[in-house]
């Protein structure tokens, strides 16, 4: 990877330098904006399952409810994955952080707080929605990867599944 600079995510962002370029299908290298978005692109990068990758392939029109107007949703990945049997099936992925990826509490400490993360939700809300529908119509699946797909709870969870199969 190459350093990475200061964002408005709070994180970190950066380009991330291939190791393995014949995997990565995208016109342009691709430029992380989270510490989450940089593990999931070493990830599929470097597993020997994932066939094919690309960030920020194409983008999909949606309603936002909170600016009530159209917009315009850039999914974060899109990559084909085989299984042990050799099937390759494709998936649209979203990386999200975990506060960010779930409905708001009940929290009135601070209503400002709550009033961002509800419209925050909402507008996340109608993108996955949109993204779920566009997906299932190309024969692909839309999913949101959190920072838990890394934890070694999750990976034995989802070897387990994949040698079930």
């Amino acid at each position: 990877m190459i350093p990475p600079t200061k964002s408005k995510y709070k994180s970190m962002a950066g380009r991330y330098k291939l190791n393995n370029p014949s995997k990565y299908t995208g016109k342009q290298l691709p430029i992380f904006k989270s510490k989450l978005e940089a593990k999931l692109m070493l990830y599929l990068d470097m597993n020997p399952n994932v066939v094919s990758w690309s960030y920020e392939p194409f983008a999909i029109g949606y309603f936002d409810p909170t600016a009530k107007r159209n917009r315009k949703y850039f999914i974060d990945f899109v990559a084909e994955i085989k299984d042990n049997k050799g099937r390759v099936f494709k998936y649209w992925i979203e990386a999200k952080y975990k506060g960010e990826a779930k409905k708001p509490g009940k929290s009135y400490k601070n209503i400002n707080r709550a009033l961002e993360n509800t419209k925050l939700y909402m507008t996340n809300s109608a993108k996955w929605s949109a993204a779920k529908a566009m997906a299932r119509r190309q024969g692909a699946e839309f999913i949101i990867i959190t920072e838990d797909f890394f934890s070694n709870k999750t990976v034995r969870a989802a070897k387990k599944r994949v040698q079930q199969n």
